[in-house]
Formats: C-alpha cells, structure tokens, sequence
C-alpha cells in the first residue's frame, strides 16, 4: 500500500488523534480490527465485548445503547467495523441507523445482530448498507467469524438465507416473496411494535414520527396485507409478531 500517495484530510487526523487518546488504537505489534457495539442490553454489551477483546486479531473501541449516542460515538471513533442490533429502545431502529451511519463513515463495515428472524430482516439489513446479518442465539459460535469475514471485506450471512437468495435468483424475483416482504422498512416497524403492544401514540413517540404518519403507516399495512379493519391488522400483528418471537 503505498502511504504518501495522498496527504490526510485534517478531520482523518482528527479521528486518528481521538482514537489514540481514546484508547481505541490498536495494542500490540499487528494491526486489530476496531470494533463499536451498538446494542441496548448492557449484559449483551459486556459479554460481546469480553469475546472480541479475547480475539488476538480485534478490540472493541467504543459502544453505545442507543442509536443516537452511537451516530455521535461511531463517527468521532471511525471504526473498521460496527455491530449493530435491530431493536433500540428510545431511538431509531438498527435499520435506520446503518442507512444514516452510511452517508458519515462510508468505509465502515456493518454487522447485524438481532433476535428478529433473519428472513424478514436481513435482506432489508443488506440494502439498507450492511454487510452481515446474524441471529443473537448463533453469536457465541459465530461472531468471531462474521467480525472477521465482514471486517476482511465480504458478506456475512448464514446458509439458510444463502439459499433462500439463490432460489429467489433462479425463481425470478416474486418466487417466494410474501405480503409482508411488499412492506417498507417503517411499515414493518410500525407492525412490530403494534404487534408488541403498543398504541399508536406510543409507536408515535418511540419512532420519533407524528400520530398522524403512524395511522398513514397502518393504512398502507392494511391495504398491502389485504385487511379489512384495524381490529384485524392488530390480530394479525400480535400473532406475527408472537410467530417470530417463537422461532427466536
């Protein structure tokens, strides 16, 4: 790699400086992946951490419980890679944290992990910019290698959707998509968090969005799913919703 081919940008030297002080550089004689956790369950946080920490080849520089914090965080920090989860309490979801994290760090590696069934998110995962998805109960035994397969520069994913992408592909692009792939990335929040429970003022607030853009959000779902009435849409949301739970 040739390191004079291009002078470094006062905000690069900047970022170099703040990892440094930090304590986000890497240690040791070779070069480690940096890491940045973006995860609203400290336990998950610190055991995730203890793991990477243990790898000779990776170090996590910096973490956060939610997405704002964690905008803020990953951008001073510039890490090689960045794990992210789906769910975040208080903040915008994982997914529109990879599609704002994009347009700030355009070289940093993303990896999704998430208890939402893979199925349903991982390929709106991939779009939205990342380059990994894996379920939180395969963590343990595959974490390690996903950091070190999307952090290397490839693609992360397990081998079930592997397959469920190359069935598409030779199938066409309907073969296999369902009514709830037809769903934008916010009208499928909105049916998550409805089936949680949530009112549409609560969804409202958690989502950062006005009531009226929610109720917008729960038209569109009904009329994509084929629904009738509200009352069928929250029926449909809560089995949904309780389905996915269970294959977690």
């Amino acid at each position: 790699m040739n390191q004079t081919s291009k002078p470094r940008s006062n905000a690069a030297a900047a970022s170099e400086v703040k990892r440094e002080a930090g304590g986000c550089a890497p240690s040791g004689p070779d070069r480690k992946y940096r890491v940045f956790i973006l995860d609203d369950h400290p336990l998950f946080r610190f055991g995730l951490k203890r793991l990477i920490d243990a790898q000779p080849d990776m170090i996590v520089c910096g973490e956060a419980q939610n997405a704002i914090a964690g905008l803020d965080e990953a951008v001073k920090l510039s890490p090689d890679l960045i794990t992210v989860d789906i769910s975040l309490n208080q903040s915008m979801n994982g997914i529109e944290f990879v599609k704002n994290i994009r347009s700030h760090l355009d070289s940093t590696r993303i990896l999704v992990l998430s208890v939402h069934d893979e199925s349903v998110y991982a390929l709106r995962a991939l779009r939205a910019g990342a380059q990994g998805y894996l379920m939180k109960e395969e963590v343990l035994e595959g974490v390690v290698e996903a950091i070190r397969v999307v952090a290397g520069g490839g693609i992360f994913m397990s081998e079930a959707l592997r397959q469920r992408l190359l069935v598409n592909l030779v199938g066409g692009n309907e073969t296999g998509q369902s009514a709830i792939d037809t769903l934008s990335d916010r009208e499928l929040e909105v049916l998550q968090l409805s089936g949680q429970g949530q009112s549409p003022r609560e969804i409202a607030n958690q989502m950062g969005i006005s009531l009226k853009t929610v109720e917008s959000h729960r038209m569109r779902v009904r009329e994509k799913l084929h629904m009738d009435s509200t009352a069928e849409l929250q029926r449909f949301a809560i089995a949904w919703n309780g389905q996915g739970e269970s294959r977690e």
